[in-house]
C-alpha cells in the first residue's frame, strides 16, 4: 500500500513511518495538511494516517475532504480522553480511530485491515465498467453540515451561516434539479404565505457571492420564475 502520514510531531511521525515501512508499505510523511494536498495531487495513495493535533474543526475538515475527493482508507489518531473528537472523526469519514498514547502495532494492524478491504474492493471492481456520466470525486463540493462549512473541489473552505447551511443542504439533496421557492422557504422553517421573498433573494445573493470566488464560478443557478438549483456535483457530510 502507498501510505501518507499527516503528523505534526516529528518524532511520532518518524516512529509511525518506520513501523509501516517495516510492514512492507511505501510511506510518505508530512507535518501539514497543505503538504498532504500537494502530495495527493501528484502521487498515488491508498491510506492516510491523520494525526495532526489541530483544532477539531480543522481535523474534521481534513478528514471530510479526504473522504470526498479520493477513495482512501483513513485512520485518525485521537487523544484517549477526547471522546467527542473520536466521534467527530468517524462522522467526518474516518474508517477507524486509534487513541493516543498508541502502540504502533495497533496502527499497523488497522492499516493492514484497511489494506485487505481496499484490495478486495479493487478486485471486485476490475470487471465493472465505470459509468460514463459519473462525476469524478475531485469535482465534488462537500458540505460539512455539523460545522457549517463548505469545501470547494480545490479544497478551499467557505464558512457558512446556519441559514446558508440549511439552504445548501436542501439544494445539494436535489443537485442538478431546481428547487422551488416555496419548498426552500418551508425547509427554512417559514410560512410561505407570509414570507417576504426579498429575504430569500438576499440570502441567495450573499451565498452566491461567497461561492463565486471559485474558479468555475458559483454552482448556484437561478431558475427564473421558479427557484434555485445547485448545478455541480456535491456531497453532504
Amino acid at each position: 500500500m502507498f501510505i501518507a502520514i499527516l503528523e505534526l510531531d516529528p518524532s511520532a511521525r518518524a516512529q509511525l513511518a518506520i513501523a509501516l515501512q517495516r510492514a512492507g508499505h511505501h510511506v510518505t510523511d508530512m507535518p501539514y495538511a497543505a503538504a498532504l494536498t500537494r502530495h495527493l495531487a501528484a502521487h498515488p495513495c491508498d491510506i492516510v494516517v491523520v494525526g495532526s493535533r489541530e483544532a477539531h474543526g480543522e481535523v474534521e475538515a481534513t478528514i471530510a475532504r479526504l473522504r470526498a475527493r479520493r477513495r482512501l482508507g483513513i485512520v485518525a489518531l485521537i487523544d484517549a480522553m477526547d471522546h467527542e473528537a473520536r466521534i467527530a472523526a468517524l462522522e467526518s469519514g474516518a474508517d477507524s480511530c486509534v487513541t493516543r498514547p498508541y502502540d504502533t502495532r495497533e496502527i499497523t494492524a488497522c492499516v493492514e485491515s484497511l489494506a485487505r478491504r481496499i484490495r478486495d474492493n479493487h478486485d471486485s471492481r476490475i470487471a465493472e465498467p465505470e459509468p460514463q456520466d459519473s462525476a469524478k470525486p475531485s469535482d465534488a463540493w462537500l458540505l460539512v453540515s455539523r460545522k457549517w462549512l463548505l469545501l470547494s473541489p480545490n479544497g478551499e473552505q467557505v464558512q457558512l451561516t446556519a441559514t446558508e447551511c440549511s439552504l445548501l443542504s436542501l439544494l445539494l439533496a436535489h443537485a442538478g434539479k431546481p428547487v422551488s421557492r416555496r419548498d426552500i422557504v418551508t425547509a427554512l422553517g417559514y410560512d410561505y404565505r407570509h414570507y417576504d421573498e426579498r429575504r430569500l433573494e438576499a440570502l441567495v445573493s450573499r451565498l452566491r457571492r461567497k461561492l463565486g470566488r471559485h474558479p468555475d464560478g458559483t454552482p448556484i443557478r437561478v431558475a427564473h420564475g421558479f427557484g434555485y438549483a445547485f448545478t455541480a456535483s456535491g456531497l453532504v457530510s
